[in-house]
């Protein structure tokens, strides 16, 4: 055996995270070594690390790959193991070739970054086809139960109202509308399952079934790989990963400001009609308007102004009134003939996220006065 390389194709985190959910599957799984088998061979660069696993896992029955229930303990220490060792969840990093290492390599994408964009959609859907990550749209083609492409495509239009022939040909991807093809990039990642085994259905050569399909597994790998897709070809947006976000393309601005956002609307989950995530989901959507711009930014106002006495008690000084006066005076919240509209597109963007960092800034503030009191208080008693 091959001493493996311990490189992840997957991002740690994304690896760390189903290797803990299949920890926690019940005791007594007679498939639960497979699924682990699986996971190494999907997450990892070389083939070897799922073979070392299973050699330390010896099966009780070679042929049928069956194990005894001792294996399951043993399996599960082996995986818990590799989480502890850093050494094993290495990054893997494809190769640069020359083209690329000299600029040369993005000369199409930077002459047709749509057109290239939609190609290597359709590409990565097939990919992921082929490792059974869409089995209700897309099921495997088996010989003994045929794909009926017709009824694929019936499937998609009842979903999207789109029209599309399967599977696409160059020709049928570059005449699809912009729309066209991200209403697609969410209805797929809606559809995405991933297996967590599979097993060889020998007849005709019909290669791999799979099966124990998960959707938050399958739909969290598909968004990790539309994302590189999306920002590989400088398209300046991303599948939201929470709340009513989750699988819809959001505008990215590429800075710390989308993790404010994000972490904004995580934190804001559990409340779906609060006005600070209503806002920057409004802000953020794919086909933003001006005019939906502007009533983000008068929400964030909205749930600004209770707070405008402490804005001016913890922020500088003149910070409350500089901050609203933006708002009374520009063409946001009154609309009448004194209110000035000459600005750019930008000017609301910065607007929005001074306003959603100043709200943050707030809440941070109040936790830390809410614990030093606390402590106080405990101290005192």
């Amino acid at each position: 055996m091959n001493d493996p390389t311990y490189a992840l194709l997957w991002p740690r985190p994304l690896f760390e995270w189903e290797a803990r959910r299949i920890l926690e599957l019940p005791s007594g799984d007679p498939e639960w070594v497979s699924k682990v088998s699986h996971l190494l061979l999907e997450a990892y660069e070389d083939e070897e690390v799922a073979s070392a696993f299973l050699a330390a896992i010896p099966p009780d029955n070679a042929y049928t790959r069956t194990w005894l229930p001792q294996s399951d303990a043993l399996a599960r220490a082996w995986l818990t193991d590799l989480l502890k060792d850093h050494s094993r969840l290495r990054p893997y990093k494809a190769p640069v070739y020359w083209a690329e290492r000299n600029g040369a390599a993005n000369a199409l994408a930077a002459d047709k970054p749509y057109e290239t964009f939609a190609e290597d959609f359709f590409e990565l859907i097939t990919e992921l086809e082929e490792v059974g990550y869409f089995p209700k749209v897309l099921k495997k083609n088996c010989v003994d139960d045929p794909l009926d492409l017709d009824e694929v495509r019936k499937t998609i239009r009842r979903a999207t109202k789109l029209d599309v022939k399967w599977p696409m040909t160059p020709g049928d991807i570059f005449g699809l509308s912009d729309g066209a093809v991200y209403s697609l990039v969410e209805y797929f990642h809606d559809q995405a399952q991933r297996p967590r085994t599979a097993t060889i259905h020998s007849y005709g050569d019909c290669g791999l079934h799979y099966q124990n399909w998960n959707s938050q597994s399958g739909q969290s790998v598909y968004r990790w790989r539309l994302n590189a897709l999306l920002e590989n070809h400088r398209v300046p947006l991303r599948l939201g990963s929470s709340g009513e976000e989750q699988g819809r393309l959001i505008r990215h601005f590429n800075s710390p400001l989308d993790d404010l956002a994000s972490s904004e609307i995580t934190k804001r989950a559990d409340a779906p009609e609060d006005e600070v995530a209503h806002a920057v989901r409004k802000f953020r959507a794919r086909d933003a308007s001006i005019a939906e711009k502007r009533a983000a930014i008068v929400m964030l106002y909205g749930e600004m102004e209770p707070k405008r006495k402490a804005i001016g008690r913890k922020l500088s000084s003149g910070d409350e009134s500089d901050l609203f006066r933006i708002a009374n005076t520009f063409n946001l919240r009154h609309r009448d003939k004194s209110q000035k509209s000459d600005y750019g597109e930008e000017f609301l963007d910065w607007v929005f996220w001074t306003n959603l960092s100043t709200l943050r800034l707030l809440d941070e503030l109040a936790r830390r006065q809410n614990a030093a009191a606390t402590v106080s208080k405990e101290a005192s008693a």
